[in-house]
Formats: structure tokens, C-alpha cells, sequence
């Protein structure tokens, strides 16, 4: 089991927010990294794709826990 950054749980913005948000947050951020990259198509699909399995996993485990 992963340990929380104490930080966040006190931080009245992200206190409530549900793991799904976050996750499609970080889902964006690369997504917005990935198209000012030299990367084909295929490649910048391929690292999105691989991004939203790892955060889905994410999202499974920590609302499986709560």
C-alpha cells in the first residue's frame, strides 16, 4: 500500500477531490506534454494509451481501498 503525501490530504483543493479527477488531470498534463513533443502520431497514442491504463490501475486500487 502506497502512503500519502500529507500534503494533500490537507490541501482543502484536492481534500475532496475523487481519484478519477486526478488521474485524468495527470492523464491531460502528458497528453498536452506529448503534443509539443518531435513525436509521431503512432508514438504519442502509444505514450497515451500506456498513461491511461497505468492511471486507470490507479484509480481501480484506490477506490477499491476506500
Amino acid at each position: 500500500m502506497t502512503q500519502v503525501n500529507p500534503s494533500i490530504k490537507e490541501n482543502p483543493l484536492l481534500k475532496n477531490m475523487h481519484p478519477a479527477r486526478l488521474m485524468a488531470a495527470a492523464e491531460a498534463l502528458v497528453a498536452l506534454v506529448a503534443a509539443f513533443l518531435p513525436l509521431s502520431g503512432e508514438q504519442v497514442a502509444t505514450i497515451l494509451a500506456v498513461v491511461a491504463v497505468v492511471t486507470g490501475e490507479r484509480v481501480v486500487r484506490k477506490v477499491a481501498a476506500s
